[in-house]
C-alpha cells in the first residue's frame, strides 16, 4: 500500500514541477468592413496584430475563416451538420450560402503567400 501511494506521489509530483512558466499570447485585431446589400457582398479587412509571448519562435500562424464554412458541402461544418442529421443548409441553394474569394495576407506590410489546408476550404 505504501508503495503505490510513493508511486502515485511520485508521478502527480513530477506532473506538477514540469510544467514551464506560463505565458499567454496575444492577439489585437481590427475590423473594417461595408456591407454592399444590392450585390449581397462584404467588403472589408481585418487587421491581425498577433504578440508571440512564448518562449519559441512561431514558423506559422493556422487561421480558421469560418464564413468559408458555408460556401458548399465538404466543409467540417457541413459534413456535421449532415451527420447530426440536420439537412437544411445541405440542400439549401448557393445563393444562401456564404465564402470568402479574396484573401491577402501581409506580414510588417510586406505581402506573404499562405496555404489551404487539402480538402479543407475554412482553414
Amino acid at each position: 500500500m505504501k508503495f503505490h501511494f510513493l508511486l502515485g506521489f511520485t508521478f502527480i509530483s513530477s506532473l506538477l514541477f514540469s510544467q514551464g512558466d506560463y505565458f499567454q499570447q496575444t492577439v489585437n485585431t481590427k475590423i473594417h468592413v461595408a456591407l454592399d446589400d444590392k450585390n449581397h457582398f462584404l467588403n472589408g479587412d481585418v487587421e491581425i496584430e498577433y504578440i508571440n509571448n512564448s518562449p519559441d519562435e512561431l514558423n506559422k500562424l493556422i487561421l480558421h475563416i469560418w464564413p468559408n464554412a458555408y460556401r458548399d458541402n465538404t466543409s467540417e461544418l457541413a459534413t456535421q451538420l449532415t451527420e447530426n442529421g440536420e439537412l437544411d443548409f445541405h440542400f439549401s441553394s448557393s445563393q444562401d450560402r456564404g465564402y470568402i474569394d479574396d484573401l491577402n495576407f501581409s506580414v510588417n506590410g510586406k505581402s506573404i503567400t499562405y496555404t489551404q489546408y487539402q480538402g479543407e476550404p475554412d482553414i
